[in-house]
């Protein structure tokens, strides 16, 4: 080829018929070992023939070309010399003088073929001495291709820049280059009117492929080819014949199967740590060092002088949760001196106190300050809204009951106000109530049982009953059956006498279910009642009474009782200590003499008073009790 090239040189300045014989299909920039036919010289020497190719085992010999028409007195080419450093290539078999022309020299022999050196890797260097080549060692084997040369010339791999082949279109260099794939846009620069062409460069990343001479590994990636950094993706990118190799993954990830990953040994959960530093995984997983702690050589390590106890450094000299050493807890109140336990107060049973502050042992062991006091400076202090000791207790003088304005000063009854006791004490009520057969009568639109319980129920229920005390006594008692009539079967009320508010309920549940029944009694039910009431008037200040609500029936359920009997046992009540008055209600009366003259009697005699509410029913028993409560109530 570079015979061809240079004939079609001498052709293009000898301008002369005899070129016109030249094969121009012929030309190429790929690297040829074949000797080709000399053309007959103009006059001079024959040409020599080709010197081989230095290298690894050589090539045979080209044979040698055919000599042109031999021009006058030409002398026939000399056979080729064989290549260095290989078996020598055959020498190329001169050609045979042309007929002499005129005046010419005869045509060159054809140059030997000499094949190319073996290759011992790159260690040597590629530089092939061509200026214009571009010379790579790729994937450890020496790659020349085709570079850069001046306008209207072409990289030839054995001669270097050479003159291009002359056009005048796009036609004629298609002709001589179309079917050689390693040259791409093969074309005519009309600047310079010879042909030209690009490397073959499929993925655009000015490397040609190893096929073309170029060191491109990988023609359809552009991000592999020697000018790349190899990145860790399981591909060859700087075209060195290594996959990933030295590859500098984040962190502690190395590069493993294209990826960088975390080393089995550096795992701990989603985390990648060198255990020999981390402190949350000093050692092993999730063993996390202390506080101010460093992990050394997978060692957890406190800044001295502290140690580790636990989660946390402490300094075993002056901790009082570690006092010389780890878990040595110090007693309350004492301090850690030089790994000592060391009380800085008062020993007080075996605890260090502060007997300035401390209400269990305040100014002195032993001593106690109320439950809702505190200590200050050594003495019990008790808060604002209670600020009076009174027996270990802080109190407020102007309302306490049991230290009303000073300190044991009991108020008998009532409720201590601005530091006095009440002079007025609430009285003591025990209703004696009518359930006898007679009581089912009408009263109103009730039966007469159940308006005495209606009125009963609304009365202990008043917001103006509170602070008076009412119990409440049935008869005839049992309501079935043969009456019983003495005082004793009375003497137990059915709900105790007790304080309003309070004692409204248990009243109201007791009258729940009552039936009208049985005969009535008048001297058992109230002896039994004054009685009762009697004694709670022996342990309260405020005056007792009973109330009885009866529709009469003296002597029918017990036929010894008379009159005289009832009016003797309100009598001996009001007149007792303490003393008990009677009052009596009366509701739908019969009719009867006898019991016009009890109902008058009785009560007259108990310093209380009647009330005949006829069948009016519950709200004139209601205004009766009424009326009754205002005597046993402080205004």
């Amino acid at each position: 080829m570079k015979k061809l090239w240079l004939g079609w040189m001498v052709c293009v300045l000898a301008a002369t018929p005899a070129c016109s014989g030249s094969d121009h299909s012929d030309l190429s920039s790929n690297p040829s070992n074949d000797g080709g036919a000399g053309s007959a010289g103009m006059g001079g020497t024959a040409g020599t023939g080709g010197t081989a190719g230095t290298g690894g085992t050589a090539g045979t010999g080209g044979t040698a070309g055919t000599g042109g028409t031999a021009g006058t007195g030409g002398t026939a080419g000399t056979g080729g010399t064989a290549g260095t450093g290989g078996t020598a290539g055959t020498a190329g078999t001169a050609g045979t003088g042309g007929a002499a022309g005129v005046g010419g020299a005869a045509g060159a022999a054809g140059v030997g073929g000499g094949g190319a050196a073996g290759s011992a890797g790159c260690s040597g260097g590629c530089d092939d001495g061509i200026a214009c080549t571009i010379d790579a060692c790729v994937q450890d084997a020496c790659k020349h291709a085709p570079g850069p040369c001046p306008a209207g010339q072409i990289c030839d791999l054995s001669q270097g820049c050479v003159q291009a082949p002359i056009c005048a279109n796009d036609t004629t260099c298609q002709q001589l280059w179309g079917t050689d794939a390693c040259k791409h846009d093969v074309r005519c620069d009309v600047a310079t009117a010879t042909c030209t062409y690009d490397l073959l460069d499929q993925d655009e990343d000015q490397h040609a492929p190893l096929v073309c001479g170029g060191d491109d590994c990988d023609d359809s990636d552009p991000q592999r080819n020697p000018a790349m950094v190899e990145t860790c993706d399981g591909k060859d990118n700087d075209c060195d014949g290594d996959v990933d190799e030295n590859v500098a993954c984040p962190g502690l990830l190395a590069c493993v199967g294209g990826a960088c990953v975390c080393p089995p040994a550096n795992a701990c959960g989603s985390e990648c740590v060198d255990k020999n530093t981390n402190v949350d995984h000093c050692g092993a997983c999730y063993n996390q060092c202390p506080g101010v702690a460093s992990c050394v050589a997978g060692v957890c390590e406190c800044p001295a002088p502290a140690v580790a106890c636990g989660l946390v450094c402490v300094n075993t000299q002056t901790d009082p949760n570690h006092c010389g050493g780890c878990d040595q807890q110090c007693a309350a109140g004492y301090s850690c001196s030089n790994g000592t336990c060391t009380c800085l107060h008062t020993s007080c049973a075996g605890q260090c106190v502060d007997t300035q502050t401390d209400a269990s042992n305040c100014g002195g062991c032993g001593q106690v300050c109320p439950a809702t006091a505190t200590c200050q400076n050594g003495a019990c202090l008790c808060p604002a809204g209670t600020p009076t000791e009174c027996g270990g207790t802080c109190v407020d003088l102007s309302t306490n009951n049991e230290h009303c304005g000073s300190c044991d000063n009991a108020c008998g009854f009532g409720q201590c106000q601005g530091g006095q006791c009440p002079t007025c004490a609430p009285g003591g009520l025990l209703l004696l109530l009518d359930r006898s057969g007679s009581m089912s009568s009408n009263c109103g639109s009730q039966t007469c049982v159940q308006a005495e319980l209606s009125a009963v129920e609304t009365f202990v229920q008043d917001t103006e009953s509170e602070g008076l005390s009412v119990g409440v006594t049935y008869f005839p008692r049992p309501p079935n059956g043969n009456a019983l009539c003495t005082i004793a079967d009375y003497a137990q009320p059915d709900v105790a006498i007790d304080l309003l508010p309070g004692n409204a309920s248990p009243i109201v549940n007791s009258g729940i279910g009552s039936m009208a029944n049985g005969l009535s009694v008048v001297v058992g039910a109230l002896g039994g009642g004054i009685e009762a009431a009697s004694g709670w008037a022996a342990g309260h200040a405020g005056p007792g009474a009973v109330v009885m609500i009866n529709d009469g029936g003296m002597g029918i359920g017990c036929n010894t009782e008379t009159v005289a009997q009832a009016v003797a046992t309100a009598s001996a009540g009001f007149a007792g200590t303490p003393s008990i008055r009677t009052f009596v209600i009366g509701v739908n009366p019969g009719g009867y003499a006898i019991d016009t003259q009890w109902w008058n009697e009785v009560p007259a005699a108990g310093g209380g008073t009647l009330t005949n509410t006829g069948n009016l029913g519950a709200a004139a028993i209601l205004d009766a009790l009424r009326t009754i409560r205002a005597e046993f109530t402080c205004p």
